[in-house]
């Protein structure tokens, strides 16, 4: 009887220990999904105020008006044919 007792007392502690953890983990589950969602949020904000930020419309504007650019013409124009495998890296900035 004192064994049963026994076996039954380690049982029912190795239960709420494990009860215990399932307890901290779902709470640590919750906090990260809360992370999560503020995190989104805030992605959401900055990408809704950098496509805010820039009017291209406004930029070739004042681009073609005010600093005397204009359209590239066909003859400016160089293509070139990339494999998939193949890469380019640039050292420099084009001019």
């Amino acid at each position: 009887m004192t064994l049963t007792i026994s076996f039954f007392a380690v049982v029912c502690c190795l239960y709420l220990a494990m009860q215990n953890r399932v307890t901290v983990r779902a709470a640590q589950i919750t906090s990260l999904q809360e992370q999560i969602a503020e995190q989104k949020d805030d992605n959401d904000t900055r990408e809704k105020r950098l496509e805010t930020a820039a009017d291209l419309e406004e930029i070739a504007e004042i681009a073609l008006q005010k600093l005397g650019m204009c359209y590239v013409d066909s003859d400016q124009i160089a293509y070139y044919s990339l494999e998939e495998s193949d890469y380019m890296v640039q050292y420099d900035d084009v001019q």
